[in-house]
């Protein structure tokens, strides 16, 4: 009984949002009635209003179904004479041409139909309706550009596309069309939404750090509504406040959206080595001794090797050399052992080496040593991938030699 009871508020609820949200829902139960009804006049009339409405709001969904509705208003599922057969065409037709504007797989039912349709027919009658069999829906390219498909055409393009810039400047097209469309219909201010937060992240990898920033900060300013993807993005802006040195910025942003990041499990260790990275730059060894997991050795290899060079920064922050030269050897070794982590390797032996001649530093030549690892440092950086460019731990080590 009260499970029932439940149940009937939640779909009540879910009803009423449908209601408030969608500008033509009310306009659509509405053409279900009177399509009951039976009253053709009132039906044709308020039928191809709101199938325009459906269009100019790029509501493709919407279309679809009318088209549904208009398909069996036609009488096409009780076909018994020669006009309702000709209604019926002309119906598919017209929905062929309709929905093909929006790219849907209902052009498959439509143009199934209209097979099926040749096939029940005689011969003499085929060749009055001047109906002939398609195998797939030909599209006039021309004819059906709109805003939403040349928008769909330019993220497909930029899903595939390898050149950062070039994705970026596909992300910045699609984003002018998706904008127009969201304009008309909020079904895709999330379209809208997935274009701002991909520019930023493209430019984040770009190296373009301030133009990241800046539309990530337009962005989360605008106060959003947080989808999965918002929330996966908070992850890049964070690390691209890191590469500006902006601190305590990564942190306001972690506890503005603390609720909704502890909710998300997924994003758990991403932020924990955020917060960590923020803390090995400004080497809070209190803050970061939290933040490195007790059983992060339990965790996929990047991010237990993220957090093992970040423990061998902290013993070296805390004075205890000697265990900061114990852990840097046994992470070379451990990263050598798996075989296929060449860049990890070699980052953890500059910091074996690093702490090696540190605690050596009286009796050798302490300024060169160093002078050559940030040579090797910089060799490695021409070459490594985008991720080594910007490793934390070699950002913290590069800083460190050049204030000897």
């Amino acid at each position: 009984m009260v499970y029932n009871l439940i149940k009937e508020y939640l779909i009540e609820k879910e009803v009423q949002n449908d209601r408030d949200n969608d500008e033509l829902f009310n306009d659509y139960y509405f053409i279900k009635a009177i399509y009951q009804k039976k009253d053709k006049t009132i039906f044709n009339k308020e039928f191809y209003s709101l199938l325009d409405k459906s269009i100019e709001y790029h509501d493709f969904m919407r279309a679809s179904q009318l088209c549904d509705i208009g398909f069996v208003a036609t009488g096409a599922q009780q076909i018994q004479n020669f006009q309702n057969i000709k209604n019926a065409v002309e119906t598919l037709e017209k929905q062929q041409d309709i929905l093909g504007q929006f790219y849907t797989l209902k052009n498959y039912v439509i143009n199934n139909r209209i097979t099926n349709m040749h096939a029940i027919l005689s011969t003499k009658d085929r060749e009055q309706l001047n109906l002939s069999p398609r195998s797939n829906i030909e599209y006039d390219i021309k004819k059906y550009q709109n805003d939403l498909i040349s928008y769909y055409k330019i993220i497909s393009a930029s899903l595939i596309e390898s050149d950062i810039p070039k994705k970026i400047a596909l992300m910045e097209s699609g984003y002018g069309y998706i904008e127009k469309v969201a304009k008309v219909n909020r079904e895709y201010i999330r379209e809208k939404d997935y274009c701002v937060i991909n520019m930023a992240s493209y430019s984040y990898i770009n190296q373009d750090f301030d133009k990241a920033e800046t539309l990530f900060k337009n962005y989360y300013n605008s106060n959003p509504t947080i989808h999965d993807y918002t929330l996966t993005s908070l992850i890049n802006y964070g690390n691209c406040l890191l590469q500006l040195g902006k601190y305590s910025e990564i942190l306001d942003i972690i506890v503005k959206y603390k609720q909704e990041l502890d909710a998300n499990q997924r994003l758990t260790t991403f932020v924990n080595a955020l917060q960590c990275n923020v803390y090995v730059m400004t080497e809070n060894t209190e803050r970061l001794r939290k933040h490195i997991p007790i059983s992060f050795q339990d965790l996929p290899d990047t991010f237990a090797f993220h957090f093992r060079f970040c423990l061998c920064i902290l013993f070296y922050l805390e004075g205890d050399n000697e265990s900061a030269i114990r852990e840097s050897r046994n992470l070379s070794d451990t990263i050598a052992y798996k075989k296929i982590f060449e860049e990890h390797l070699f980052v953890a032996k500059l910091f074996h080496k690093f702490f090696d001649k540190y605690d050596k530093r009286e009796a050798v030549d302490f300024k060169k040593y160093t002078q050559q690892i940030l040579k090797e440092l910089d060799e490695f950086e021409k070459t490594c991938t985008y991720n080594f460019k910007i490793f934390t731990p070699s950002k913290w080590l590069r800083k460190k030699i050049e204030s000897i």
